[in-house]
């Protein structure tokens, strides 16, 4: 058992403590966005594969982890409130179709997102996001939502869906910012 004490854990090399580091225990209770892009460049087996992916994220997770599903096409939606129980996730994954408009709300899923995880007090702030990458119809710039990611302390853990047909760049970058 390890012994629970007020004061943080502190981190020491050859005996000098090291300064300036931020960790954030992701053992400890989650919440979880799982972001997937629905947009008409994910139409069969890119929005399956991602479907699928969140589908065993949701069979893995941690009892007490809360989650919530966010769809993105040419807007951005958050589908489910968050919650411990996966039934709603779940529901909301097996009712998910691509959007019959056109665009692709990368950024405004991020930024809707990160700013959810305001209400999530306590817990460490997780973003899964499963796209193709490419942000065509987003009010929102990449750079204000990586602001807010940063500002809400949520780590995004992109994930490109298509192979070699998937934009990286953004994806990468939002990895690289937020610690994810």
């Amino acid at each position: 058992p390890v012994a629970r004490t007020a004061a943080p854990p502190t981190l020491t090399e050859n005996g000098n403590r090291v300064v300036g580091l931020h960790a954030v225990n992701l053992a400890a209770t989650k919440s979880v966005v799982i972001a997937i892009d629905r947009s008409r460049s994910m139409q069969g087996t890119k929005l399956n594969d991602a479907l699928e992916a969140a589908r065993a994220f949701l069979l893995t997770k941690a009892p007490s982890d809360k989650v919530s599903v966010v769809g993105f096409g040419s807007s951005a939606v958050q589908l489910t409130p968050f919650t411990q129980s996966t039934a709603e996730a779940d529901d909301a994954l097996r009712l998910l179709r691509v959007d019959p408009k056109n665009g692709t709300a990368l950024y405004d899923a991020l930024q809707l997102s990160a700013s959810a995880m305001r209400s999530q007090v306590g817990r460490a702030r997780v973003v899964v996001l499963l796209t193709d990458g490419k942000d065509v119809s987003s009010e929102t710039s990449l750079k204000a939502a990586l602001a807010t990611a940063h500002d809400t302390g949520t780590l995004v853990y992109p994930i490109a869906i298509g192979g070699d047909g998937a934009t990286v760049a953004p994806p990468k970058q939002m990895a690289a910012v937020t610690g994810g």
